[in-house]
């Protein structure tokens, strides 16, 4: 951890309430302490940071936009690729524990825009940025599994639903 994170969670402005000890409305305060200070001063964020690092990761252009995507890929070159979408509040790391498991198919992980770990973006999150088949990859087949937001990148474009949105191509 950087300094400046460091000093940030040090400087942390608490509000006390009358309620800040009831554990019934959520963390008490003398937890949220004990949590700070274990994230300032005896946490490991360097495994993290490295177990993060050695992934997958290559960019790709979606259209204008600049994508930053974890590519597992399948020992056979003509797998399949599956598109993982995380939604909101998330990242790439909502699947780090499917990708290992999906060795039949070349796995695409994109960090989307505005989330954890994404390149920066000429638009807003959640914003259309193009389909798999408008990167330089240009799969001839691929299947997407997103939720929320998500939904809105897979293409075609389909309606926004809170349900699960699963397209193929």
């Amino acid at each position: 951890m950087n300094d400046e994170m460091r000093d940030r969670l040090q400087r942390t402005r608490r509000v006390t309430t009358p309620w800040s000890d009831d554990g019934t409305r959520g963390i008490t305060s003398a937890h949220l302490d004990a949590l700070l200070e274990r994230w300032a001063n005896g946490y490991d964020w360097g495994v993290h940071s490295r177990r993060i690092a050695e992934l997958p990761w290559v960019t790709v252009k979606a259209g204008d936009t600049e994508l930053r995507l974890i590519h597992q890929r399948s020992a056979d070159p003509g797998a399949p690729v599956v598109v993982l979408l995380h939604g909101w509040p998330d990242s790439v790391l909502r699947f780090e524990r499917l990708r290992p498991l999906l060795t039949d198919a070349h796995v695409v992980v994109p960090a989307l825009p505005g989330f954890p770990f994404a390149a920066r973006s000429p638009r807003p999150a959640c914003q259309p940025a193009g389909s798999p088949r408008s990167s330089r990859t240009a799969w001839p087949r691929w299947a997407t599994r997103g939720t929320r937001c998500p939904a809105a990148t897979s293409a075609p474009p389909s309606r926004s639903s809170s349900r699960p949105s699963t397209r193929t191509g």
